[in-house]
């Protein structure tokens, strides 16, 4: 409903792989919504550290976990971001990475249309927004993106 309405969303989850995330990306595309997709990310070491660190409960909220086990499990699990934001046309949906061990954000693939609120974004968080790191370096020429 609010998509209808023309409201900004976010859909926070840990998506593993691409069937995890298209309903999302279907979604989106079907309210002719225009999406930005950030991924937040930290070193294997750092993610194990918060993972211990959790409560079963945080204010009533459920944790989904606090066993080490379960991320070696889901990491191998674990499919790039980008082949999925790419819509059969070759246009794609904009894409950032959210480094939160460092509070870096990092340019992905930024539309035109969408630098405005990317960098809203970035004033939300209080940072910069930095050039692609090297995993997406010529990641527009790799898939062909317009």
């Amino acid at each position: 409903q609010a998509l209808q309405e023309g409201k900004k969303v976010i859909i926070e989850s840990t998506y593993l792989n691409e069937t995890q995330r298209k309903p999302d990306y279907d979604l989106a595309r079907s309210k002719n919504a225009q999406g930005m997709f950030i991924e937040v990310v930290c070193s294997e070491d750092i993610a194990k550290q918060r993972i211990k660190s959790r409560s079963v409960s945080l204010d009533g909220i459920h944790v989904p976990t606090n066993r080490v086990g379960d991320y070696d499990l889901k990491k191998d699990k674990w499919q790039p971001v980008i082949p999925g934001l790419i819509k059969a046309d070759g246009s794609f949906i904009s894409y950032m990475i959210y480094d939160s061990s460092k509070g870096s954000l990092y340019e992905g693939l930024i539309r035109d249309k969408h630098r405005t609120w990317a960098n809203e974004i970035a004033n939300c968080l209080g940072v910069p927004i930095l050039p692609q790191n090297s995993e997406l370096i010529n990641a527009e020429k790799r898939y062909n993106l317009k």
